[in-house]
């Protein structure tokens, strides 16, 4: 028995292995996330150049064909907003106002990959775009999340400084909308049959599913919102949602001739699409202007719904 005043046993060191790297929660982009963040940038602005000013130029110029021009334009917009998104991550300095996406983009990149695997006679095999295309949707499905988790160790979870909370109702509308994105975008990958007919332009199977990989993304992100209560941590994803939204809208002005004006999809599509951004940028005006007014809480805020 240890006598009350005798000094305790010193505790064995810990192995240097088992020393938590990341032990402090500082919010910081990692350097391997920084690095990935600037590569990335770089190949979606050439696919995003491509895909949008040259829509009609995806034999020669593309991994794969795509037509009509519509789905190349589609494509090329969520290139360019995704562009956007990196080079936020690249330039950034605080995790976790960047870190919602990366499971998006994971699910985004995993159909991909999938896509790619069932259509690999369709692809320009041989060419510069078709490494470039293999390179990065064989890889990013297993590095995005394993650097998702690695950086997440740093995110500790508290409001910034003049940061202000999401309101409970806007999260749950936000992960209502991701369940319908999702349930629609699951659909179009594993039934595209289902949804051919029915889409606003023309889809081909691979095109279709090609595009529910892009539904997906913001699908995923919009259920994760439902459980992120910190406004920093929506504000850059969600200028990302307006700028594509906005580019596909432009987009359907450029390929008007490929839709059909009698058909209530055209205007189920059109509609929706103008009503999601104007929710949107109605969402960034009115978060915003309650910025200024908000101090941080004495207390940690995890994520939940509440």
């Amino acid at each position: 028995m240890i006598p009350l005043e005798a000094p305790l046993p010193a505790a064995a060191p810990r192995p240097a292995a088992q020393v938590p790297r990341l032990a402090t929660r500082d919010d910081r982009v990692l350097p391997a996330v920084h690095g990935l963040a600037g590569l990335v940038t770089l190949v979606l602005l050439v696919a995003a150049a491509i895909l949008y000013l040259f829509p009609d130029q995806t034999p020669t110029l593309f991994a794969w064909t795509i037509q009509p021009t519509m789905s190349a334009l589609l494509m090329g917009a969520g290139y360019a907003a995704g562009a956007y998104y990196f080079a936020r991550v690249f330039f950034g300095t605080r995790w976790h106002r960047v870190s919602l996406y990366f499971p998006a983009i994971t699910a985004f990149t995993a159909v991909q990959g999938l896509n790619t695997i069932l259509y690999w006679p369709n692809f320009h095999q041989g060419q510069i775009p078709f490494y470039a295309w293999v390179g990065l949707y064989f890889t990013t499905p297993f590095v995005l999340p394993w650097l998702w988790w690695r950086n997440q160790a740093t995110d500790p979870g508290t409001p910034e400084t003049a940061d202000v909370l999401v309101p409970r109702g806007i999260r749950l509308g936000a992960g209502a909308a991701g369940v319908g994105l999702l349930a629609l975008a699951a659909l179009m990958v594993i039934r595209p049959e289902a949804i051919l007919a029915g889409w606003p332009w023309a889809l081909t199977p691979a095109t279709c599913r090609a595009i529910g990989g892009w539904l997906a993304a913001p699908a995923v992100c919009d259920l994760l919102f439902a459980f992120e209560p910190r406004w920093s941590a929506w504000r850059i994803i969600v200028q990302h949602q307006a700028l594509a939204v906005g580019l596909i809208l432009l987009a359907v002005v450029r390929a008007w001739s490929e839709f059909n004006p009698a058909s209530p999809a055209t205007w189920l599509y059109v509609g929706g699409m103008a009503g999601f951004l104007l929710a949107l940028l109605a969402l960034l005006l009115y978060m915003d202007a309650r910025r200024p007014q908000a101090a941080a809480p004495p207390h940690p805020v995890q994520p939940g719904i509440r």
